[in-house]
């Protein structure tokens, strides 16, 4: 008899919870915060049409002067960084086809990002199309989370867990800033809720080993879900070894096919400065200078937001949530692209900070049963009763 109530509220949460999650993707969307990176994807958007090199540099180059406020000085570098290495290189892109086409070849290892972005840009425009594929992917992502958590406890604080989640910081710029994270983060994440809360291990690997071709790094996530899967023996040892070195192998080949300069240009990229001409640097990082990379970037991480979302986890763990072996993923996850890349940009961890996160709410106890059931079951028989009231 309780029923029809308890589905008016979750039709009442869920209302409105899609709609302010819509209200922040408008204002993602009318307010986007441009990032170098996009012009790299832009470019090799435009050569997935075999675009001549000169002609993608016009169109792009026409695009980014044209940003809305200004927000092109920046990344033409016209307005002046705490990095001059920096602005001496988004100048030189800028001006110059050269230096340009010599930057594609570190952002041509994204093919399917590439690939839709381009698809979307013949109906939208680049610019629009990037900020689409990231403030859409951002608003599904939200549906998934708020569907996650939900499985587990009432509807109201499930929307409300939701929003407050998607508002977190690092959560919030992967929807404001127009490259590749969104979409990377919510096919990951989906494919985490397929393979662990559904249990549709099929579709969900396919799916995990797709996020491959939206952001190669995405391996670091495949190898300990993968693991896992074994662990748990939903999955033969034969099957996780092929699935393993086909995940690498794919890498290997992207990385081959785009052209990349390898680790050691991605290693001075991130810690010494940025290159003008990349193509034509012979570059020397040392192992004394991976390890001074990596002591400045543990304090930054521990600045930021790891904490916090490793507490959530610790408050999982110690519920026994059903996500505790995805945040033991997620903890493998950040170790592995740490040690690979020693550099602590949030955004590359969402697809982490996400399950760490839920697991302090889904969980399955006596609490839960208790509190919340019980709950649920008062307001059914008072408004049973109010409703019995009426009719006498």
């Amino acid at each position: 008899m309780s029923k029809a109530p308890k589905d008016s509220r979750f039709k009442t949460a869920t209302v409105i919870y899609v709609f302010l999650v819509g209200c922040v993707c408008l204002h993602f969307y009318r307010r986007p915060d441009w990032n170098m990176d996009m012009i790299g994807y832009m470019g090799n958007a435009l050569m997935t049409n075999h675009t001549p090199i000169e002609r993608a540099h016009k169109l792009v180059y026409a695009e980014i002067r044209n940003l809305p406020d200004r927000g092109g000085d920046a990344l033409l570098g016209l307005s002046a960084s705490a990095d001059p290495t920096q602005d001496a290189s988004r100048r030189a892109r800028a001006e110059h086809v050269g230096n340009f086409a010599e930057f594609l070849p570190c952002f041509a290892i994204r093919p399917a990002y590439n690939q839709i972005l381009f698809l979307a840009s013949l109906v939208f425009g680049l610019t629009r199309a990037a900020i689409l594929l990231a403030v859409v992917p951002y608003f599904a992502l939200s549906l998934v989370v708020f569907r996650w958590a939900s499985r587990y406890v009432d509807t109201a604080f499930a929307a409300t867990f939701s929003l407050l989640l998607m508002l977190t910081p690092p959560i919030a710029s992967i929807g404001r800033t127009p490259i590749s994270d969104a979409l990377s983060t919510l096919v990951a994440v989906s494919a985490l809720y397929l393979i662990f809360e559904i249990k549709r291990d099929v579709v969900g690997v396919i799916l995990l080993l797709a996020t491959i071709l939206v952001r190669s790094d995405n391996v670091v996530l495949v190898v300990p879900v993968l693991i896992a899967l074994w662990l748990l023996r939903r999955l033969p040892f034969w099957q996780m070894t092929v699935l393993g070195v086909l995940s690498a192998g794919c890498v290997l080949f992207i990385n081959r096919m785009a052209g990349d300069y390898g680790l050691a240009m991605l290693y001075y990229r991130n810690f010494v400065g940025t290159p003008i001409a990349p193509a034509e640097m012979v570059v020397h990082f040392s192992l004394a200078d991976y390890q001074r990379a990596f002591r400045q970037n543990i304090t930054v991480a521990s600045q930021g937001w790891p904490i916090p979302f490793l507490l959530l986890a610790a408050i999982g763990y110690f519920r026994r949530s059903r996500l505790s072996i995805l945040c033991g993923i997620a903890l493998v996850y950040i170790a592995l692209h740490f040690l690979i890349l020693p550099n602590w940009v949030e955004r590359w961890f969402v697809v982490a900070y996400i399950p760490m996160a839920l697991s302090a709410v889904c969980v399955e106890d006596m609490l839960h049963k208790t509190v919340f059931h019980g709950i649920q079951e008062s307001i059914g028989r008072v408004s049973t009763l109010r409703a019995g009231g009426r009719e006498r």
